[in-house]
């Protein structure tokens, strides 16, 4: 098979993996749920009674030497998927697709230090379609796992973008189309982003006019057509 025939095999292939649909419902269970928001400000809750196939199960806090955060059990059709930070950005693309965070334990003798909680760290993105998970990084250009803030706008994942240019990066506001892979990038300044705060740059969000990109008090707007506004 040549190159050529290769690559739009894998493109096709990607396109049915999230475009398809499971038909199939949960029943309720006796297990605790979480109602932890996504960033359609939609609850996990709310995706149940919407597709009946996400639920989450089993909600622990965790610690580690840096921060801290919640943990769960990410089911589909009462089968679980992972394990998944709750304190980080999760949506769901379709009824059988979501996005999250992975939760990673760890073995350390110095933490948890609360009653209760257990030790771990919130690991990498990943996109969970019909039983295979594929990391964010493979398919999401110059993203951060730690910073990049993803959030899920009019069909699109938009994240901010880091680029290594010299003793900085050169940051990006990013949008990927999922259903056409189309990517669209604009610059929109040069930072340190030295840091392992997660909450570092706010997640994007839609406005009158585009989308807006913040960090602290400043921002920056972005049309809908992906061009440049200034800082206001």
């Amino acid at each position: 098979m040549s190159i050529r025939l290769y690559n739009i095999f894998l493109i096709i292939l990607f396109i049915l993996l999230l475009c398809s649909c499971r038909k199939s419902t949960v029943d309720d269970t006796s297990n605790k749920s979480s109602d932890a928001k996504i960033s359609s400000n939609v609850s996990l809750d709310s995706l149940r009674f919407k597709s009946g196939l996400f639920s989450t199960t089993n909600e622990t806090r965790y610690e580690n030497e840096v921060d801290g955060g919640v943990a769960a059990v990410l089911l589909f059709s009462k089968n679980k998927i992972d394990s998944i930070d709750l304190s980080s950005t999760i949506f769901a693309i379709n009824d059988s697709t979501i996005f999250y965070k992975r939760f990673q334990n760890i073995s350390n003798p110095e933490y948890p230090s609360s009653p209760g909680a257990v030790a771990g760290y919130a690991d990498k993105y990943y996109l969970w379609s019909n039983g295979s998970r594929m990391p964010a990084t493979t398919f999401l250009p110059l993203f951060s796992d730690i910073v990049s803030s993803p959030a899920f706008l009019d069909s699109c994942i938009l994240y901010w973008g880091l680029k290594s240019k010299n003793s900085s990066h050169a940051v990006f506001a990013m949008r990927y189309h999922i259903v056409n892979h189309i990517l669209d990038s604009v610059y929109l300044m040069d930072d340190e982003v030295a840091t392992d705060y997660s909450g570092y740059f706010d997640c994007p969000i839609k406005d009158s006019v585009g989308y807006s990109f913040s960090k602290g008090s400043h921002s920056w707007h972005v049309d809908k057509m992906f061009n440049f506004k200034k800082p206001r």
